[in-house]
């Protein structure tokens, strides 16, 4: 399998039939990904064969579609085949599940490259340790990624949900808001990008260690950032029948650039908020873990609703204009 490179000539798929790529696409897989397990059979029949190993199956599903979730004019096949994995591994990242397997169907233009693709994909599987163990192939008017991820959780705490706070409970966020943002903002503009915010859009990484390392911490409530703080706040919040106080502490950095952007504009870093109890030391579970260290951001509060600094939050963000 080739190496990500958006500078390749792409073979064009209208000359290159869906059983030869479907060939390819095994080949690379299986020079790739663990063998299946006895009993298990991933690529080759009509349906994938798995074997949970006791505990919870956590599921989830995402779409990424040219034009909607990322622009073909700032990133290459093989960014958009690798940020479609994240965004799907994400959702097993917010319930603190291990991700196992992924079932991936692509829609493809004629002239983007199914190879070039799944070198995003491959490369997003191996660093999340998953297998793609199934999927579908078809010619699509823009470039369609459709990812079904598959997680489990084995031992510990049960998965973690967006409706288990409390008042008084500590609000965290395991990565920079407006980071991804910033780097969108940097490509509309063509400007340069010495700090690296770029990638933060183009590859964003599912934080599925630090769900892990939460959920067997004690969060009572969780999920990622994909839509904006501000509503993703309010959804957490509407959940758990609770307000959130953010503090002054979540004003990033990166968010310099446009007030209050960061609030309800979204990048898509998939960071987590991770609520828990006060007497849950996070920071020690994640510096055990080996991770950056997460940022208090604020505190659940009675009654209702998102405010910043006293003043109330907008439940607006992210929203698909759906028919």
């Amino acid at each position: 399998m080739h190496s990500p490179n958006s500078d390749r000539n792409p073979p064009d798929p209208a000359r290159d039939s869906e059983a030869r790529l479907l060939d390819r696409i095994g080949n690379a897989l299986a020079r790739v990904t663990s063998p299946a397990q006895a009993g298990e059979r991933y690529l080759g029949d009509d349906a994938a064969v798995l074997q949970p190993g006791g505990g919870q199956l956590v599921a989830s599903s995402d779409l990424s579609i040219a034009g909607v979730h990322f622009d073909m004019g700032f990133s290459s096949p093989a960014d958009a085949g690798f940020r479609a994995v994240m965004a799907a591994a994400s959702d097993i990242a917010a319930m603190g599940a291990q991700l196992r397997w992924m079932l991936i169907s692509l829609g493809l233009p004629r002239n983007i490259s199914g190879d070039a693709v799944y070198d995003g994909i491959i490369e997003a599987s191996q660093e999340l340790g998953a297998a793609v163990v199934g999927g579908d192939l078809s010619v699509a008017p823009a470039l369609t990624i459709d990812v079904t991820v598959l997680g489990e959780i084995k031992s510990g705490p049960p998965a973690v949900l967006r409706s288990g706070a409390n008042p008084g409970d500590l609000l965290w966020s395991t990565h920079p808001s407006g980071a991804a943002l910033r780097g969108l903002a940097l490509l509309r503009a063509g400007q340069d990008d010495p700090l690296g915010f770029i990638d933060e859009h183009r590859r964003p990484r599912a934080q599925l260690i630090h769900g892990m390392t939460a959920r067997l911490a004690g969060a009572t409530a969780m999920m990622d950032v994909s839509d904006g703080v501000a509503l993703d706040c309010w959804r957490l919040a509407e959940a758990s029948g609770v307000g959130i106080a953010l503090s002054d502490s979540h004003v990033p950095l990166e968010a310099a650039f446009s007030d209050d952007a960061w609030l309800y504009e979204s990048g898509e870093s998939f960071s987590l908020l991770v609520a828990t109890p006060a007497g849950v030391d996070l920071q020690a579970a994640f510096v055990n873990a080996g991770l950056a260290l997460p940022k208090l951001i604020g505190v659940m509060t009675e009654g209702s609703g998102v405010s910043f600094r006293g003043i109330a939050v907008e439940r607006r963000g992210y929203s698909h204009e759906l028919g």
